[in-house]
Formats: structure tokens, C-alpha cells, sequence
């Protein structure tokens, strides 16, 4: 690079662009890394922020689809995917071409250009996707992961798409579909992280001290809670909208199993959350983040007491303990915000949302 520079400073070269009736000559100039190429992160917030503003685009590939609803043939295989997430639904409005079916593209150019991101960035995309409700492209892009680089070892990177799932079922009113819909895409997640790239993925990261083998973010506690909220909402409005009994008793199953795995665990992941909370600076931002991890499973838990969906032995007792574990996280946040920061804080939002505490 350096030779080359010195050539075009000692002997200037020019370049003519266009076609053979009209041309335009440049000057070759060396260019400076650290000035003259863009940056590429600010470069992919700002398109991810773009496609958060476009509205999308809207087809009319369903109309086919919704004539032959009205007619009674339905693709029954079809109309499953969708139930469960793992395809768009294009009967609403038509089908929808969103802006985040760019992501996948644009992650994988940036790859091949080699540019790699940090754990912390892929947080952000995941929160960005799932705020403006592309959970879908996040999946895909972490289906493409040997192009796109979204690999599921790091912790948080995992709770942020889990987080994008359940954002999907409140921003729907805990539907009944939005919430089939919610548990479809986390059933994907969990299909994901079992497949041979990301499992080689994880264990680079565990042989390079990136990650503690011990951690298995499908088995944290607070992970769980966000699936056991979204199933026990699924139920609740099941059963308020009147839904066959056989399907209703399928849903409390699986709801049944999900609560299996978070109670024996989560006393324990409380007290330790609990006290690396206490020694935390700032402890604003950090209780808000407990308040993300938590919310969703005392809201799950509250709803199994409000529409009486278990009679898990303790469960009132692990409400309750939770309960507290929330409060004093709320408070730690208002505490450290005033004015109109409290209402930009995530887990702030999410606890009014569900009116947790």
C-alpha cells in the first residue's frame, strides 16, 4: 500500500470513465483506511435504521391464496408453516415483501468483504430486527450463519432474539396466533442452534475462552420464563376465545413441560442475578437489563395464577420471590433516570406493558 502510494504522489495518474462519445477523467489518489472508506457499522445501522422506516412493500401474491380460502381448499402443510412462523403469512394485506428481507444480502456482502462483528453489535441488529417485527430475517440470516456470521453461543445475543420472538405476541395483544406464531419461532431458534455450523461455532468460541462450556443459554431460567409467558398467554386467550378443547389441552401440554424446566432453576438464577446486580455500577443500566431477563417470567407466572393454567406446588411462593427481584430492579432504574429517560429504558417499557409490578 505504501509503494503504491508513493507511485501516485511521484507520477500522477489519471483514468477516463464513460462511454466513447463522452468521457470523464479522474485522478487516482491513495485513499486513507481511517478516512476515506466508510464505516461499515455505522454504515449497517444506518441501512437497518432505513429499513425500519420503509414501509413495506405491498403484493398481491395473495389473492390467489385468499380465493381459494374462500372456496375451502387451503394448503393445509402451508397454513401450518405459517401457524407456526416459519413461513409470512401473505393473506393480510396481501403478501408483504419487508425491507428486512434486505438484511440477509447486506449481512453476507459485509462478510465477504470481511468485516466480522462482535457480540455486542449482534445484540443490536437482533434488537433492531425485532423491534420492527423482522424476527423472520433474523432466523434466516442465523440459518445462513456461514454467510451471514450470526452465530447463537453468545448469551445475550440469544436472549435478544428470544426477546424479538416474545416482542412479536405483545406488540399482537397475546393473540392466539400471534403467540402460536411467537412459540413457532422459538421452536426454530432451538432447531438452529442444534445444527453441525453453529454447534462447530460454539465450540471454536468455547476452545478460544470466548464462552464457559457450562453455559447453555437454551437452560437459563430467565430464557425459559420468556417461552413459559408467551405458552401460558397462548392458553389463556385459547380459552377466552372458546378454541377446541383437544387443541387447548395440546397447548397447556407443552405450557406444562416448558414450567418443568424453569422452576427447579430459577430461585437459584435470581439469588445470583440478585447479587451481581448489587455490586454493578451503573446500576441503572444494569438493573434495567434484569428487568428484560425477568418481567417476562413473573408476567407468565402471574398469568398461570390470574387464569389458574397450574397447580405447580410453590408456584405463588416463586411469584413472589420474583415479584420482589422486579421492584427493586424498577427502582434501581427510576432512581438513576429522571425526566423523560424512564420511558426510553427497554425494561422499563416492557414492565408497564404487562403492568408486572
Amino acid at each position: 500500500m505504501t509503494r503504491h502510494r508513493a507511485l501516485l504522489e511521484s507520477d500522477p495518474f489519471e483514468v477516463e470513465v464513460g462511454s466513447a462519445d463522452q468521457t470523464e477523467s479522474f485522478l487516482l489518489q491513495p485513499i486513507d483506511r481511517t478516512k476515506g472508506v466508510p464505516d461499515s457499522w455505522k454504515s449497517l445501522r444506518r441501512a437497518m435504521e432505513l429499513m425500519g422506516q420503509s414501509e413495506s412493500t405491498v403484493i398481491d401474491a395473495g389473492a390467489a391464496k385468499r380465493k381459494a380460502k374462500e372456496k375451502g381448499k387451503v394448503d393445509k402443510k402451508r397454513q401450518a408453516k405459517e401457524d407456526k412462523g416459519e413461513i409470512e403469512d401473505v393473506t393480510q394485506e396481501g403478501a408483504r415483501r419487508n425491507e428486512f428481507d434486505n438484511l440477509i444480502p447486506l449481512l453476507t456482502g459485509l462478510r465477504t468483504a470481511g468485516r466480522k462483528w462482535k457480540p455486542w453489535q449482534w445484540e443490536i441488529i437482533a434488537r433492531t430486527a425485532g423491534e420492527h417485527g423482522a424476527t423472520y430475517a433474523l432466523l434466516n440470516a442465523a440459518r445462513q450463519a456461514e454467510k451471514t456470521g450470526l452465530y447463537l453461543y453468545d448469551l445475550r445475543v440469544v436472549r435478544e432474539i428470544v426477546w424479538a420472538c416474545r416482542l412479536h405476541a405483545l406488540k399482537n395483544d397475546w393473540s392466539v396466533e400471534s403467540c402460536t406464531k411467537a412459540l413457532g419461532y422459538m421452536e426454530q431458534l432451538v432447531r438452529l442452534m442444534e445444527e453441525p455450523a453453529q454447534k462447530k461455532e460454539r465450540e471454536r468460541a468455547i476452545n478460544k475462552g470466548l464462552l464457559d462450556s457450562k453455559v447453555n443459554a437454551l437452560r437459563q431460567p430467565d430464557v425459559i420464563g420468556c417461552v413459559v409467558e408467551v405458552a401460558a398467554a397462548r392458553v389463556a386467550a385459547m380459552r377466552k376465545v372458546g378454541a377446541d378443547g383437544e387443541i387447548i389441552g395440546e397447548a397447556q401440554k407443552s405450557l406444562d413441560g416448558y414450567l418443568q424446566r424453569l422452576l427447579p432453576n430459577m430461585t437459584a438464577a435470581v439469588d445470583e442475578s440478585t447479587k451481581a446486580v448489587a455490586e454493578a455500577k451503573p446500576l441503572g443500566m444494569v438493573a434495567d437489563y434484569e428487568l428484560l431477563r425477568w418481567v417476562p417470567a413473573l408476567h407468565g407466572l402471574n398469568v398461570l395464577q390470574q387464569e389458574s393454567l397450574a397447580s405447580t406446588e410453590g408456584l405463588s411462593q416463586h411469584a413472589e420471590k420474583l415479584s420482589t427481584k422486579v421492584s427493586d430492579a424498577k427502582a434501581a432504574v427510576l432512581d438513576s433516570v429522571g425526566g423523560d429517560e424512564g420511558g426510553k429504558r427497554r425494561g422499563l417499557i416492557w414492565c408497564n406493558a404487562v403492568q408486572a409490578v
